[in-house]
């Protein structure tokens, strides 16, 4: 959930619709800002689409689902809340799975 509203000026979340569907895609280093990512070359090249949204508006989607964000070009701080879920049922995966999803 954004805190602030968010466009393509401040970067927001761009996604691949339906990309879910194939699992997790390899991931690579891209931009020193992550180290395992999509580039947003692989991602216009999928058919990307923007999500510019509101503060406060709710975005619900599969973790599979090929998502990024570009840059903030502007001088304000892009802040939001972001919740996941996953049934207790679920296992965790395995260990390269893990390096792609958790924070460096």
């Amino acid at each position: 959930m954004p805190l602030v509203d968010v466009d393509e000026e401040n970067g927001c979340l761009w996604v691949v619709p339906g990309s879910h569907k194939g699992g997790v895609k390899e991931h690579g280093q891209y931009g020193g800002q992550c180290p395992k990512s999509i580039g947003p070359e692989d991602m216009e090249a999928e058919g990307a689409t923007q999500c510019p949204v509101k503060a406060g508006s709710i975005l619900l989607f599969h973790s599979d689902l090929w998502h990024h964000s570009k840059g903030n070009d502007t001088d304000q701080i892009r802040r939001a809340f972001i919740v996941s879920y996953q049934e207790a049922t679920v296992p965790r995966g395995n260990a390269d799975q893990h390096k792609i999803l958790r924070t460096p």
